[in-house]
Formats: C-alpha cells, structure tokens, sequence
C-alpha cells in the first residue's frame, strides 16, 4: 500500500482526507482516484477505505485523529509576498505569508514551479519560525520544492514562513507558483489543511 493517512478534516462540505505517498501529500474526498489504480471508496471517523481497482482489494488505512473545523471559526489566512513584474536574468523573492488565529509550530508544504520558466535560486525560513526553530527543504529538477520548518508555538499575524528566491530563465506574460499542499500544524489543533 502506497498511501498512507496524514490527517483528516471534517468541514461544512463533508470529511476530507489526507494522504501521504512517499514526499508527495494531497487532500481527497470520497470518490476520488488516486494515482496507480486506487479510489477513495469511503472516509469513516477511524479509517479510509481504498480500493484497488485493477484487483477490486479493498484497504482499510487506520485514521489517528481528525480536525472539526466550525464554520464560524476564522480559518488561517495564507497568502504571496513578491514583485509583480521582474526582468530576465534579475533574482526576485517571494515570501509566503499566513495569519492565524492559533498557535502555529510546525508546516509542511509542497511548491510547484515551471522549471523552464523560473531558476530556483535559494530557500530559506521567515522570521516567523526563528533561530531556534527547524527547517529543511528539498528541490526536484521537475520544479518541486518540499519544504517542513517547526518551531516554538505561537500566533501568526501577517507571518513570513518561508522565502523563495528565483531568477527568470526567459520572458514569459507569467510564471506561475503553486502551493500543491500545505499543513499548519499547532498545539491548539492536531492539524488544519489549506487547500
């Protein structure tokens, strides 16, 4: 079995899962396929069942813990820091910011950028995780970055969690980059998910 259960969370719109494969991190429903031949057949309170198409084998992967998000609370707020125009050859930063109103300690996320488009020069911790926190970051020549940093707990108010610097490789009307997953992690919650 490749997947294997990250989190889950139960919102308005009904239970979505988290599921981890090797690096990789996605959010399903029910009924969604996955790569390699596997459907999300149903997501229950302790386990998410899988079936292998190609045999029709049903897996039951066992679910730790679950997020119910209240409709009225204030989901984290995460947004892009950078230029809006730059030229080729010039390097750029472009920060991901959030704002929480809980305590924030942990995040993995995964970026994805055109690597013909865009250098990927360096990766380096905001502020918001400090000195005293941990970072680590890993970059594929595709244009995938998987980055995790932690550190001590606390709210994050227009935070800087990680700063990205690229270099244009050729013109182009844009260059798109795109948070594949994210995970905030804190101490007030197990897990919350932002799409």
């Amino acid at each position: 079995m490749p997947y294997r259960v990250a989190g889950q969370v139960v919102h308005g719109d009904g239970a979505h899962v988290v599921l981890a494969k090797g690096d990789a991190v996605l959010m399903v429903r029910e009924g969604e396929s996955l790569e390699g031949g596997y459907r999300v057949e149903s997501i229950g309170p302790d386990r998410v069942t899988l079936l292998y198409l190609p045999l029709g084998v049903r897996e039951n992967l066992p679910v730790a813990s679950a997020l119910s998000v209240d409709a009225e609370s204030r989901p984290a707020q995460v947004r892009w820091e950078g230029p809006e125009r730059v030229r080729k050859g010039d390097t750029f930063e472009v920060a991901l910011k959030v704002t929480s109103a809980q305590s924030l300690d942990a995040l993995p996320l995964q970026l994805a950028f055109d690597a013909k488009l865009l250098e990927l020069v360096a990766v380096r911790s905001g502020g918001f995780f400090g000195a005293e926190g941990k970072f680590s970051y890993r970059v594929s020549p595709e244009g995938r970055v998987s980055v995790g940093a932690s550190g001590p707990g606390r709210v994050a108010s227009d935070a800087e969690l990680v700063v990205f610097t690229f270099k244009p490789i050729r013109p182009a009307i844009a260059a798109e980059l795109k948070l594949s997953s994210i995970v905030l992690q804190g101490s007030a919650y197990r897990t919350a998910i932002m799409p």
